[in-house]
């Protein structure tokens, strides 16, 4: 009988500028919010129509009044995806 092996996979490490999207999802954080509409060069209002909100609700989610729904996450996540960004360049 052949035992298991308690030993964990080995995770490769992302490579330098890779989207790590695929290996771990984002937390929306106010700053990569912000920094994420400034890559794309959304405002505030553009932004919110992408994803389906008031800018109002925008500049909720900017400053910590609020946080974005998973759902609303998922619309952030396809706005970042689409334009390549990564967690590196969100976290500047």
């Amino acid at each position: 009988i052949k035992k298991k092996s308690r030993e964990s996979p080995k995770i490769k490490p992302a490579e330098s500028g890779r989207n790590v999207r695929n290996i771990m999802p984002i937390i929306w954080t106010p700053k990569r919010i912000r920094n994420l509409r400034a890559i794309t060069r959304h405002s505030q209002a553009t932004f919110a129509e992408a994803i389906g909100v008031s800018r109002v609700s925008i500049s909720n989610w900017e400053v910590a009044v609020k946080i974005p729904s998973a759902r609303h996450q998922r619309g952030i996540d396809e706005i970042a995806s689409a334009a390549g960004v990564t967690q590196r360049q969100l976290d500047r």
